[in-house]
Protein backbone atom coordinates (compact mmCIF):
# COMPACT_ATOMS: atom_id res chain seq x y z
CA UNK A 1 0.00 0.00 0.00
CA UNK A 2 2.91 2.30 0.63
CA UNK A 3 5.08 1.93 -2.54
CA UNK A 4 0.93 2.40 -4.24
CA UNK A 5 0.64 5.22 -3.02
CA UNK A 6 3.97 6.80 -3.93
CA UNK A 7 3.79 5.63 -7.09
CA UNK A 8 0.27 7.25 -6.96
CA UNK A 9 1.33 10.66 -5.44
CA UNK A 10 4.35 10.98 -8.05
CA UNK A 11 2.14 11.53 -10.65
CA UNK A 12 0.31 14.90 -9.08
CA UNK A 13 3.72 16.23 -9.31
CA UNK A 14 4.28 15.37 -12.20
CA UNK A 15 0.58 16.63 -13.71
CA UNK A 16 1.99 19.70 -12.72
CA UNK A 17 -2.68 19.86 -2.30
CA UNK A 18 -10.32 22.65 10.06
CA UNK A 19 -12.60 24.48 10.48
CA UNK A 20 -10.52 27.59 11.65
CA UNK A 21 -13.34 28.31 13.71
CA UNK A 22 -10.68 30.89 15.17
CA UNK A 23 -11.83 32.70 12.26
CA UNK A 24 -15.06 32.90 14.09
CA UNK A 25 -13.23 34.57 17.11
CA UNK A 26 -14.49 33.25 20.14
CA UNK A 27 -15.96 35.07 23.59
CA UNK A 28 -14.50 35.17 26.99
CA UNK A 29 -14.97 31.87 28.73
CA UNK A 30 -17.35 33.62 31.14
CA UNK A 31 -19.82 34.22 28.40
CA UNK A 32 -19.77 30.40 26.62
CA UNK A 33 -21.99 28.57 27.85
CA UNK A 34 -19.86 25.61 29.47
CA UNK A 35 -19.69 21.98 27.41
CA UNK A 36 -20.67 18.78 28.32
CA UNK A 37 -17.93 15.95 28.76
CA UNK A 38 -20.13 12.87 27.72
CA UNK A 39 -18.42 9.77 29.04
CA UNK A 40 -19.26 6.84 26.59
CA UNK A 41 -18.81 2.86 27.15
CA UNK A 42 -15.04 3.16 26.19
CA UNK A 43 -14.44 6.14 27.89
CA UNK A 44 -14.13 8.45 25.16
CA UNK A 45 -14.87 11.94 26.05
CA UNK A 46 -16.91 14.38 23.55
CA UNK A 47 -17.72 18.16 23.05
CA UNK A 48 -21.53 18.35 23.66
CA UNK A 49 -23.34 21.60 22.85
CA UNK A 50 -26.95 22.00 22.51
CA UNK A 51 -29.27 25.42 21.23
CA UNK A 52 -32.60 25.81 20.35
CA UNK A 53 -33.21 27.55 16.85
CA UNK A 54 -35.95 29.23 15.80
CA UNK A 55 -36.56 28.02 12.40
CA UNK A 56 -37.60 24.54 11.50
CA UNK A 57 -35.69 21.31 11.10
CA UNK A 58 -36.09 21.84 7.38
CA UNK A 59 -34.34 25.19 7.23
CA UNK A 60 -31.75 24.09 9.78
CA UNK A 61 -30.42 20.83 7.62
CA UNK A 62 -30.12 23.71 4.61
CA UNK A 63 -27.97 25.81 6.77
CA UNK A 64 -25.73 22.91 7.57
CA UNK A 65 -26.04 21.14 4.29
CA UNK A 66 -25.54 23.70 1.25
CA UNK A 67 -23.29 26.43 0.91
CA UNK A 68 -25.41 29.42 0.72
CA UNK A 69 -27.19 28.35 3.83
CA UNK A 70 -23.92 28.14 5.41
CA UNK A 71 -22.75 31.29 4.24
CA UNK A 72 -25.67 32.91 5.06
CA UNK A 73 -24.74 32.25 8.98
CA UNK A 74 -21.32 31.62 9.09
CA UNK A 75 -20.13 34.38 6.53
CA UNK A 76 -17.66 31.81 4.87
CA UNK A 77 -17.55 30.07 1.77
CA UNK A 78 -17.72 26.18 1.58
CA UNK A 79 -17.42 22.77 -0.25
CA UNK A 80 -20.20 20.63 0.84
CA UNK A 81 -21.05 17.47 -1.38
CA UNK A 82 -24.23 15.95 0.79
CA UNK A 83 -23.27 12.55 -0.21
CA UNK A 84 -21.15 9.27 1.74
CA UNK A 85 -17.25 10.61 1.27
CA UNK A 86 -18.51 13.96 -0.18
CA UNK A 87 -16.67 16.94 0.70
CA UNK A 88 -17.33 19.43 3.73
CA UNK A 89 -15.11 21.69 3.79
CA UNK A 90 -15.43 25.17 5.47
CA UNK A 91 -12.94 28.06 4.16
CA UNK A 92 -12.40 30.57 6.68
CA UNK A 93 -8.40 31.68 5.79
CA UNK A 94 -9.64 32.81 2.22
CA UNK A 95 -6.02 34.01 1.78
CA UNK A 96 -4.25 31.48 3.68
CA UNK A 97 -2.36 29.00 0.62
CA UNK A 98 -4.76 26.19 -1.03
CA UNK A 99 -5.21 23.55 1.98
CA UNK A 100 -4.63 26.05 4.59
CA UNK A 101 -7.93 27.88 4.21
CA UNK A 102 -10.33 25.98 6.64
CA UNK A 103 -11.32 21.86 6.99
CA UNK A 104 -9.72 20.83 3.61
CA UNK A 105 -10.04 16.43 3.43
CA UNK A 106 -13.18 16.96 5.60
CA UNK A 107 -15.86 13.88 4.38
CA UNK A 108 -19.68 13.25 5.06
CA UNK A 109 -19.88 10.17 7.10
CA UNK A 110 -23.34 9.54 7.20
CA UNK A 111 -26.86 11.46 7.30
CA UNK A 112 -30.60 11.64 7.71
CA UNK A 113 -32.24 14.39 5.88
CA UNK A 114 -33.59 16.44 8.39
CA UNK A 115 -32.67 14.91 11.50
CA UNK A 116 -29.15 13.98 11.42
CA UNK A 117 -25.66 15.03 9.56
CA UNK A 118 -22.59 13.04 10.48
CA UNK A 119 -18.41 14.22 8.96
CA UNK A 120 -14.78 13.85 9.85
CA UNK A 121 -12.87 17.05 11.12
CA UNK A 122 -9.60 18.03 11.69
CA UNK A 123 -7.89 21.16 13.69
CA UNK A 124 -6.86 24.93 12.35
CA UNK A 125 -4.01 25.44 10.88
CA UNK A 126 -3.05 27.16 13.22
CA UNK A 127 -2.45 23.95 15.17
CA UNK A 128 -0.07 22.34 12.31
CA UNK A 129 0.59 19.06 14.83
CA UNK A 130 -2.69 18.47 15.21
CA UNK A 131 -3.38 19.49 11.45
CA UNK A 132 -3.34 16.41 10.27
CA UNK A 133 -5.76 14.11 12.92
CA UNK A 134 -9.15 13.18 12.42
CA UNK A 135 -12.13 13.40 14.57
CA UNK A 136 -15.48 13.36 13.75
CA UNK A 137 -18.47 15.48 14.69
CA UNK A 138 -22.41 14.33 14.81
CA UNK A 139 -25.17 17.38 14.13
CA UNK A 140 -29.00 15.99 15.43
CA UNK A 141 -31.99 18.06 14.80
CA UNK A 142 -35.07 17.41 17.06
CA UNK A 143 -38.52 19.44 16.51
CA UNK A 144 -39.36 21.78 19.36
CA UNK A 145 -42.52 23.29 18.72
CA UNK A 146 -41.76 25.80 15.83
CA UNK A 147 -38.17 25.74 16.58
CA UNK A 148 -35.85 23.28 16.05
CA UNK A 149 -33.06 21.52 18.94
CA UNK A 150 -29.57 21.31 17.18
CA UNK A 151 -27.03 19.30 19.30
CA UNK A 152 -23.38 19.34 17.94
CA UNK A 153 -21.26 16.24 19.05
CA UNK A 154 -17.84 16.59 18.63
CA UNK A 155 -15.70 12.99 19.37
CA UNK A 156 -12.98 10.92 18.45
CA UNK A 157 -10.37 12.55 20.67
CA UNK A 158 -7.28 11.42 21.46
CA UNK A 159 -4.81 11.85 24.55
CA UNK A 160 -1.80 14.49 25.65
CA UNK A 161 -1.13 17.93 25.59
CA UNK A 162 -1.87 18.68 22.16
CA UNK A 163 -5.30 16.57 22.23
CA UNK A 164 -6.46 19.09 24.84
CA UNK A 165 -5.25 22.36 23.02
CA UNK A 166 -7.34 21.24 20.07
CA UNK A 167 -10.56 19.67 22.43
CA UNK A 168 -10.30 23.67 24.05
CA UNK A 169 -10.21 25.36 20.90
CA UNK A 170 -13.64 23.62 19.43
CA UNK A 171 -15.25 23.82 23.07
CA UNK A 172 -15.51 27.55 22.67
CA UNK A 173 -15.94 27.22 18.66
CA UNK A 174 -18.48 25.09 18.07
CA UNK A 175 -20.71 27.11 20.86
CA UNK A 176 -19.68 30.65 17.94
CA UNK A 177 -21.48 28.45 15.58
CA UNK A 178 -24.50 27.44 17.28
CA UNK A 179 -24.75 31.20 18.87
CA UNK A 180 -24.06 32.35 14.81
CA UNK A 181 -27.13 29.99 13.36
CA UNK A 182 -29.18 31.62 16.20
CA UNK A 183 -28.56 35.09 15.08
CA UNK A 184 -29.61 34.00 11.45
CA UNK A 185 -32.78 33.00 12.17
CA UNK A 186 -33.41 35.90 14.84
CA UNK A 187 -31.82 38.90 12.46
CA UNK A 188 -31.59 37.48 8.95
CA UNK A 189 -29.07 35.89 6.79
CA UNK A 190 -25.47 37.50 6.58
CA UNK A 191 -25.20 39.45 3.70
CA UNK A 192 -22.60 37.78 0.48
CA UNK A 193 -20.00 40.64 1.16
CA UNK A 194 -18.06 39.28 -1.62
CA UNK A 195 -20.34 38.63 -4.11
CA UNK A 196 -21.92 41.95 -3.34
CA UNK A 197 -18.11 43.84 -3.89
CA UNK A 198 -17.44 41.81 -7.54
CA UNK A 199 -20.72 40.28 -8.61
CA UNK A 200 -18.58 39.60 -11.31
CA UNK A 201 -15.26 38.40 -10.20
CA UNK A 202 -12.78 37.67 -12.51
CA UNK A 203 -11.74 34.19 -12.64
CA UNK A 204 -7.89 33.59 -11.67
CA UNK A 205 -6.94 30.99 -14.32
CA UNK A 206 -3.36 31.41 -13.95
CA UNK A 207 -2.43 28.04 -13.08
CA UNK A 208 -4.43 26.56 -16.03
CA UNK A 209 -2.17 28.68 -17.82
CA UNK A 210 0.65 27.75 -16.56
CA UNK A 211 -0.16 23.75 -17.25
CA UNK A 212 -1.18 24.68 -20.90
CA UNK A 213 2.56 25.54 -21.03
CA UNK A 214 3.61 21.71 -20.97
CA UNK A 215 1.45 21.11 -23.92
CA UNK A 216 3.34 20.02 -26.78
CA UNK A 217 5.94 16.79 -27.25
CA UNK A 218 6.34 14.27 -24.50
CA UNK A 219 7.72 14.72 -20.77
CA UNK A 220 10.15 12.10 -20.11
CA UNK A 221 12.17 11.00 -16.47
CA UNK A 222 13.40 9.07 -14.28
CA UNK A 223 12.14 8.52 -10.17
CA UNK A 224 13.82 6.28 -7.64
CA UNK A 225 11.08 3.89 -6.29
CA UNK A 226 11.62 0.68 -3.68
CA UNK A 227 11.72 -1.67 -6.82
CA UNK A 228 14.39 0.39 -8.58
CA UNK A 229 14.11 3.46 -11.05
CA UNK A 230 10.99 3.82 -12.81
CA UNK A 231 10.38 5.53 -16.09
CA UNK A 232 8.06 8.00 -16.47
CA UNK A 233 6.07 9.00 -19.45
CA UNK A 234 3.00 11.93 -20.13
CA UNK A 235 2.04 14.23 -22.67
CA UNK A 236 -0.68 17.05 -22.52
CA UNK A 237 -2.99 18.40 -24.69
CA UNK A 238 -6.44 20.90 -24.90
CA UNK A 239 -9.47 20.05 -23.54
CA UNK A 240 -11.98 20.00 -26.77
CA UNK A 241 -13.55 23.03 -25.11
CA UNK A 242 -10.72 24.66 -25.73
CA UNK A 243 -10.46 26.28 -21.87
CA UNK A 244 -9.33 22.75 -19.88
CA UNK A 245 -5.96 20.42 -19.75
CA UNK A 246 -5.95 16.83 -20.30
CA UNK A 247 -3.00 14.84 -19.21
CA UNK A 248 -2.54 11.21 -19.94
CA UNK A 249 1.11 8.68 -19.58
CA UNK A 250 2.41 6.18 -17.46
CA UNK A 251 4.52 5.86 -14.49
CA UNK A 252 6.99 2.45 -14.37
CA UNK A 253 6.74 2.38 -18.99
CA UNK A 254 8.29 -1.13 -19.46
CA UNK A 255 7.64 -2.18 -16.41
CA UNK A 256 6.21 -5.79 -14.96
CA UNK A 257 3.29 -3.50 -12.81
CA UNK A 258 3.25 0.02 -14.99
CA UNK A 259 0.57 2.53 -13.33
CA UNK A 260 -1.22 4.81 -15.80
CA UNK A 261 -2.75 7.86 -15.41
CA UNK A 262 -5.47 10.22 -17.04
CA UNK A 263 -5.73 13.79 -15.73
CA UNK A 264 -7.90 16.95 -16.30
CA UNK A 265 -7.84 20.54 -15.04
CA UNK A 266 -10.12 23.47 -15.52
CA UNK A 267 -12.49 25.77 -13.49
CA UNK A 268 -13.75 24.77 -10.14
CA UNK A 269 -17.09 26.95 -9.80
CA UNK A 270 -17.53 26.09 -6.47
CA UNK A 271 -14.27 26.38 -4.98
CA UNK A 272 -13.51 29.26 -7.51
CA UNK A 273 -9.92 27.83 -8.24
CA UNK A 274 -8.27 25.63 -10.49
CA UNK A 275 -8.61 21.90 -10.16
CA UNK A 276 -7.51 19.11 -11.33
CA UNK A 277 -8.91 15.30 -11.46
CA UNK A 278 -7.02 12.05 -12.34
CA UNK A 279 -7.61 8.21 -12.23
CA UNK A 280 -4.79 5.96 -11.54
CA UNK A 281 -5.37 2.95 -13.50
CA UNK A 282 -9.24 1.95 -12.95
CA UNK A 283 -9.13 2.21 -9.44
CA UNK A 284 -7.79 4.84 -7.76
CA UNK A 285 -9.33 8.42 -8.17
CA UNK A 286 -7.36 11.59 -6.48
CA UNK A 287 -9.17 15.53 -6.99
CA UNK A 288 -7.51 18.74 -6.16
CA UNK A 289 -7.09 22.14 -6.64
CA UNK A 290 -4.16 23.93 -7.92
CA UNK A 291 -2.58 27.44 -7.14
CA UNK A 292 0.29 29.21 -8.58
CA UNK A 293 2.97 30.43 -6.00
CA UNK A 294 5.54 32.86 -8.00
CA UNK A 295 7.00 30.27 -10.73
CA UNK A 296 6.03 27.08 -8.60
CA UNK A 297 2.85 25.34 -9.64
CA UNK A 298 1.39 24.00 -6.00
CA UNK A 299 -1.11 21.11 -5.89
CA UNK A 300 -2.71 19.90 -2.75
CA UNK A 301 -5.16 16.73 -3.36
CA UNK A 302 -6.59 14.13 -1.18
CA UNK A 303 -7.64 10.67 -2.58
CA UNK A 304 -11.67 10.19 -3.48
CA UNK A 305 -13.30 7.30 -0.89
CA UNK A 306 -10.39 6.88 1.11
CA UNK A 307 -9.48 7.44 4.44
CA UNK A 308 -9.40 11.66 4.75
CA UNK A 309 -5.41 12.27 3.43
CA UNK A 310 -3.96 15.38 2.08
CA UNK A 311 -0.73 15.89 0.23
CA UNK A 312 1.18 18.07 -1.63
CA UNK A 313 3.53 19.09 -4.53
CA UNK A 314 4.99 21.48 -6.06
CA UNK A 315 6.54 22.11 -9.53
CA UNK A 316 8.35 24.34 -11.28
CA UNK A 317 9.55 25.05 -15.00
CA UNK A 318 13.30 26.29 -15.17
CA UNK A 319 13.51 26.66 -18.58
CA UNK A 320 11.22 25.66 -21.63
CA UNK A 321 11.51 21.90 -21.80
CA UNK A 322 12.41 21.35 -17.56
CA UNK A 323 10.60 20.81 -15.19
CA UNK A 324 11.74 19.72 -11.36
CA UNK A 325 9.20 18.50 -8.96
CA UNK A 326 9.19 17.60 -5.30
CA UNK A 327 6.01 15.81 -3.61
CA UNK A 328 5.24 15.56 0.39
CA UNK A 329 3.42 13.58 2.58
CA UNK A 330 0.47 15.13 4.98
CA UNK A 331 2.70 15.77 7.61
CA UNK A 332 5.35 17.80 5.12
CA UNK A 333 7.60 14.92 4.64
CA UNK A 334 9.78 15.09 1.34
CA UNK A 335 8.71 11.82 -0.54
CA UNK A 336 10.82 11.99 -3.76
CA UNK A 337 11.96 14.73 -6.00
CA UNK A 338 12.80 14.52 -9.95
CA UNK A 339 13.82 16.31 -12.77
CA UNK A 340 11.75 15.50 -16.11
CA UNK A 341 12.77 16.82 -19.90
CA UNK A 342 10.73 17.55 -23.15
CA UNK A 343 11.67 16.29 -26.02
CA UNK A 344 9.75 18.01 -29.22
Amino acid sequence: MKDHTLKCSWHIALCCFCLSVGGLGTASAQNQERSHVTILQNQERAIVKTQIIPASPRQVWRAWTTSDGLREFLGVNSTIQLKFGGRYEWYFLKDNPIGAQGSEGAQVLSYVPERMLSFSWNAPPTMPTMRNQRTFVVVTLTPNGNATQVEVRHAGWGTGPNWDQAYGHFDHAWQSVLDALKKRFETGPIKDQDAAASPTAKQDLAPLEKMATMIGGTWRGEVRSPDGPLKVEFTYKRHPDGKGVLGEGVIGKGSKNPLYVRSQFGWDPVAKTVYYFDTHDSETLYFGHISLEKDDLVFTFSPIGMLPQVFQSRSRLVDTDTMQAIIKDEKGGELVGFTLKRSR
